[in-house]
C-alpha cells in the first residue's frame, strides 16, 4: 500500500492526459494536465493546463500556462500566460502574457506585459500594455493601452488597415504601421506617442 501511494505522488508532479470527466477541481504545484476533446471546466484550479478541443470556462485560475487548441469561450479566467490556436470570446481576463491565433473578442481584460493577436480584435474596457496586431481593422473600446501598438501587415499588401479606437480608448505609447494604415479616432481616444506610418482621422 505504501508503494502505491509512493507511486501517485510520484505521477500526480509530472504530468497527466485526462478525459474531460476526470478533470480535478485542484491540481497539486507541478501538475500539467491535459485535457482532449471538449470540455467544459467550471470552478476548477490549476498549475498548468491544456485543452485540445473546443473550452468553455467558467471561473477558471491557473498558476502558469493555460494552452487551449480550439475555439473557446471564457468567463472569469486568470493565468500567467495564455496561448489560444482558435477563436476566443469572453469577459473578465487576467494574465501577464496573451497569444491568439485567431478572433478575440474579450471585455475587461487586463494584460500586464505583452499581447499578440493574429486575427480580428476587439476589446472593450481592458488594460493593456505593449500589443502586436496582425488584423485588418482592430477595435479597442474604452480601453487603455499603457504601452505601444505594432500593427503588422497582412496580406494582400494593397490592404488599407485600419486601427479603431472608441470611447476615450487612450494609447500612451507609439502606434506603428509596418504597412500604410489608418488609426480612427472616436469619442475623445488619444494617443499620446507617434503614429508611424499611418494617417489620422478624427471620426
Amino acid at each position: 500500500m505504501k508503494k502505491l501511494y509512493l507511486l501517485v505522488l510520484l505521477v500526480s508532479f509530472e504530468q497527466i492526459s485526462l478525459a474531460t470527466s476526470q478533470a480535478p477541481a485542484v491540481t497539486p504545484a507541478g501538475m500539467f494536465v491535459t485535457v482532449n476533446g471538449q470540455t467544459d471546466l467550471k470552478n476548477k484550479q490549476y498549475h498548468a493546463l491544456q485543452i485540445n478541443g473546443a473550452a468553455t470556462l467558467l471561473d477558471v485560475n491557473v498558476k502558469t500556462d493555460l494552452n487551449i487548441n480550439g475555439s473557446a469561450t471564457a468567463q472569469r479566467v486568470t493565468c500567467k500566460t495564455l496561448h489560444v490556436n482558435g477563436s476566443y470570446e469572453g469577459g473578465i481576463l487576467q494574465t501577464e502574457s496573451l497569444q491568439c491565433n485567431g478572433t478575440f473578442v474579450g471585455s475587461l481584460v487586463t494584460v500586464t506585459a505583452n499581447a499578440f493577436f493574429l486575427g480580428g480584435v476587439q476589446i472593450r474596457k481592458g488594460t493593456l500594455h505593449n500589443v502586436t496586431v496582425a488584423s485588418t481593422i482592430p477595435l479597442f473600446i474604452a480601453t487603455n493601452i499603457l504601452g505601444s501598438i505594432t500593427i503588422k501587415k497582412v496580406l494582400p499588401e494593397t490592404t488599407i488597415q485600419i486601427l479603431e479606437l472608441k470611447d476615450r480608448t487612450v494609447v500612451s505609447g507609439d502606434v506603428i504601421f509596418e504597412q500604410a494604415g489608418e488609426v480612427h479616432f472616436y469619442n475623445g481616444s488619444q494617443i499620446k506617442g507617434k503614429v508611424v506610418n499611418g494617417t489620422i482621422i478624427q471620426k
